[in-house]
C-alpha cells in the first residue's frame, strides 16, 4: 500500500518542512534523498523511491558509485534527477577530499 502523497503529510513530516524546522540532522537517509529529487511517481512518493534506491544500492557508498544511465533504469528517475544525485555525492566526494589547509 502506497504512503501519503507529500502534499497530504502533516506539514511538520514533509522532508522539506522539517528539515527547515529543525535541521538536517533530524531527517533520515530517505528524506535527505527525497530532498535532491523532489517528486516521486504514480503510486509512491518520493519518500518511496527514496527508500527504493537506498534498499537497492545497500549504502550512501555503493550509491554514490551509481552513473547517470543506472539511476535512470529506476523507474521515477529520469535523467535531471539522475544527474542531480550524482552531481551531489560528488560534491560529497570532493568535499570530503578537500585539504584541510
Amino acid at each position: 500500500m502506497s504512503q501519503l502523497k507529500i502534499r497530504e503529510m502533516p506539514q511538520d513530516e514533509r522532508p522539506r518542512e522539517k528539515l527547515l524546522a529543525r535541521g538536517p540532522d533530524a531527517l533520515t537517509n530517505p528524506e535527505l534523498i527525497a530532498i535532491l529529487l523532489r517528486t516521486g511517481r504514480r503510486g509512491m512518493n518520493v519518500i518511496e523511491v527514496a527508500r527504493e534506491l537506498l534498499n537497492k544500492y545497500k549504502s550512501f557508498a555503493e550509491l554514490s558509485r551509481c552513473s547517470v544511465n543506472e539511476l535512470r533504469a529506476i523507474k521515477g528517475i529520469g535523467p535531471a534527477k539522475a544527474l542531480e544525485l550524482v552531481a551531489a555525492f560528488n560534491l560529497g566526494k570532493r568535499f570530503a577530499q578537500e585539504p584541510l589547509f
